[in-house]
């Protein structure tokens, strides 16, 4: 991978996880319903989008020059999300159960309250084994709504990690029963994640005229015209055809992620091929997204929780803006804060998944295939 392009997908993934941290902030009792923040805050689910379209790209690009096997591959893969799952739930834990306590007018009915019960254990430890948007339910770990989409990207883990390394009766055989476990919510945006598979195996193919910053800057045009007027479009085809809106998945909205999933796709591979850009290539820009481009998952997985935390704290606050400047900014460094105790300190996380997952398994050697079928 070109080091522009490695530097590229870190500022692309900064931009997705700022959508979603403002997406949150959008929620009435954060906001006061403030015009701006309102507008700012609505991609967040088009920053899950292009999440899944970067992870698409990292997976294939670490699969095929640096996890040779099946076990390596889901050893880093537990260890890198154990890093900040783990703290995520037990933050979510503490921090519900004591802004709960201080201002309850903050958390809705919707939101399930932490106890001494079975839901309570099962809405921690299905998120902790990433079973809480899968065929076994929806589950919500208290206000830590960001979860879903960990849930989607282990399981597209797991599926390309069955399609890429195994062969024969044990690659259809796994790949039905993880397909069969996932559920059809986890599988229907697959594709989007497939998206940054494509584009990575196929960057090195591209070729594109000399003018390609000139295509590049029309395709991140293209890109923030559809999100700027994606809402309009989703309305327009639910009142042209009623039947994409049904119960409750909105089939409109569905799409427009599709079609935000491949554009930042193509716009990847345009840029892969840019000369020019030299703005990113700047020591100080470079270092700057670096350091915030290593703390993103922290910023994705820590942000609820502190946000209603820190709501609770600052409920009796008068002034709207003002409560919400120190709602980001008290949130913001304790993100910071513990994003230097976990997700930088993950090499933990990778022992444990490497002590727990086994070096074969009796009957499915497939744990123990190597760099031969990697070969192959």
């Amino acid at each position: 991978m070109k080091q522009q392009t490695s530097l590229y997908l870190d500022a692309i993934r900064i931009c997705a996880a700022i959508a979603v941290f403002l997406s949150h902030i959008t929620r009435e009792s954060l906001s006061a319903n403030n015009p701006i923040i309102l507008f700012l805050g609505q991609f967040g689910q088009e920053g899950v989008a292009v999440f899944f379209v970067i992870s698409g790209i990292v997976i294939a690009f670490v699969a095929k020059e640096k996890e040779h096997d099946l076990r390596s591959f889901i050893v880093a893969r537990l260890g890198r999300l154990w890093s900040v799952v783990v703290p995520a739930l037990i933050l979510t834990v503490i921090l519900d159960t004591t802004g709960r306590a201080i201002a309850p007018e903050m958390y809705s009915s919707k939101i399930q309250p932490w106890g001494w019960n079975f839901d309570s254990l099962w809405n921690f430890l299905a998120p902790l084994f990433f079973l809480n948007q899968t065929a076994f339910g929806l589950i919500d770990p208290g206000t830590n709504g960001p979860f879903w989409s960990i849930c989607f990207e282990f399981w597209y883990y797991i599926l390309f990690g069955i399609g890429f390394y195994l062969r024969g009766f044990s690659r259809l055989f796994l790949l039905i029963i993880a397909g069969i476990i996932a559920g059809p919510r986890i599988l229907a945006l697959f594709p989007i994640w497939a998206f940054g598979l494509i584009i990575y195996l196929r960057l090195k193919r591209l070729s594109i005229s000399a003018n390609s910053l000139g295509v590049w800057v029309l395709s991140c045009i293209a890109l923030i015209s559809l999100m700027l007027f994606k809402y309009k479009v989703s309305v327009l085809l639910v009142s042209l055809f009623p039947a994409l809106s049904l119960n409750s998945i909105d089939v409109a909205s569905w799409i427009s992620h599709f079609v935000v999933g491949i554009m930042c796709s193509i716009n990847i591979a345009i840029y892969d091929n840019c000369k020019g850009l030299e703005i990113f290539h700047k020591k100080s820009v470079e270092q700057s997204i670096r350091y915030l481009a290593a703390r993103s998952f922290s910023l994705y997985l820590y942000q609820a929780p502190c946000l209603f935390f820190f709501g609770a704290l600052t409920y009796g606050i008068k002034s709207a803006i003002f409560r919400i400047i120190v709602i980001v900014v008290m949130s913001l460094i304790t993100i910071l804060v513990l994003s230097e105790l976990t997700e930088l300190r993950k090499k933990w996380f990778v022992s444990l998944a490497n002590r727990i997952i086994p070096e074969k398994v009796p009957g499915l050697p497939m744990w123990a295939l190597s760099s031969q079928i990697f070969a192959k």
